[in-house]
């Protein structure tokens, strides 16, 4: 459900939590240069390195390069102009939808 606040719509709705906790792993062992570029976000390499060295962390340092990182760089082309004229709120919406995922039950079987 949406309501309007000012110009913008603000979407209510609930927030269903699992029932079961969810599970982290943590590996212990010493990580790539490029594995802890990746866990940070993507930051700098050269900003990455300074973090384990701070809080000796050992890592080993690689000089790989980073293919999500070059591919984000990457030119992209305009969407070029709107052919469709919108003259009331909520007659054109861009969101991203997903349908229901698949999860398998106790004993075995799949439900949707």
């Amino acid at each position: 459900m949406g309501k309007r606040h000012r110009s913008l719509y603000k979407l209510i709705m609930r927030v269903i939590l699992p029932d079961s906790p969810t599970e982290v792993y943590v590996a212990s062992t010493v990580d790539s240069l490029q594995v802890l570029h990746e866990r940070l976000g993507h930051l700098n390499k050269q900003y990455v390195e300074k973090y384990p060295n701070k809080h000796d962390i050992k890592y080993v340092k690689d000089n790989q390069l980073c293919e999500g990182c070059i591919l984000g760089r990457q030119h992209r082309l305009s969407f070029g102009t709107r052919m469709t004229v919108i003259d009331e709120p909520g007659q054109l919406i861009h969101a991203d939808v997903c349908r229901p995922m698949q999860k398998t039950v106790s004993d075995g079987t799949d439900i949707l």
